[in-house]
């Protein structure tokens, strides 16, 4: 599914090179494929791009830490907030910027622990 949304995006990207959102988000995907370096030099393009946008600082915070780079996907998450990035959207999200972010609070992020009752009886209820 990720090797089709990259060609999905590698189309976007004949038609218009500058889109920032769509470098982004072919990063991501380059990252969650394992392709690091793809990634990074994706996301730097976004970033030359578009470097206050906020959905992009975020992209690039979770390629950083995916890539244990954890200072700079801390300054990027920053910056993400910064620039109007939800502290929501980032402690709800999957994504390895959220395991950073949650690390630098020092506790589990707003949304992260389940809060509901616990029910009885129901297959695989917590």
């Amino acid at each position: 599914m990720l090797s089709n949304l990259g060609t999905v995006l590698g189309e976007q990207l004949k038609v218009n090179p500058r889109d920032a959102a769509a470098l982004a988000e072919l990063a991501d995907a380059r990252a969650m494929l394992g392709q690091g370096p793809q990634a990074r030099a994706l996301v730097a393009r976004a970033l030359a791009i578009a470097p206050g946008d906020a959905d992009v600082l975020q992209v690039a915070a979770g390629i950083d830490e995916m890539l244990g780079r954890r200072d700079a996907a801390l300054a990027r998450l920053a910056q993400a907030l910064a620039a109007g990035y939800s502290r929501w959207e980032i402690a709800l999200s999957p994504r390895p910027a959220r395991s950073a972010w949650r690390d630098r609070e020092g506790r589990a992020a707003p949304g992260w622990r389940w809060r509901g009752r616990r029910s009885k009886g129901r297959a695989g209820a917590p």
